[in-house]
């Protein structure tokens, strides 16, 4: 018993902590007008961030031929779906459509 209390005073304060750590940024910086120059190079973190998360999943399955071509025709597939129609669920449902596809067709 005492061990669940434990466990559930931990899920909670690292909760709280990921709250805190997530929220206090959005709700310090919302109200505040950046120059030019921030908001420039604030614009390009998004595409870094994607970009990092493709290029590490891609570099960890690179000993399985038939998935990394499956991940990147998904890959490139969904990034056209985004261009054209500027529209997450519909890149996310594409993107999950053409790997599910690929998967099966390679």
């Amino acid at each position: 018993m005492m061990e669940q209390r434990h466990l559930l005073l931990v899920i909670l304060l690292c909760s709280g902590i990921s709250f805190i750590l997530r929220a206090a940024p959005l709700m310090l910086l919302a109200n505040r007008r950046f120059p030019p120059l921030v908001k420039n190079w604030l614009s390009f973190i998004p595409s870094t961030i994607i970009t990092a998360l493709i290029m590490s999943e891609i570099a960890s399955h690179l000993h399985q031929k038939t998935e990394i071509w499956c991940m990147l025709i998904a890959t490139l597939v969904s990034f056209m779906a985004c261009y054209f129609s500027r529209s997450l669920f519909l890149t996310v449902v594409v993107g999950m459509a053409v790997y599910l596809c690929s998967g099966y067709l390679l």
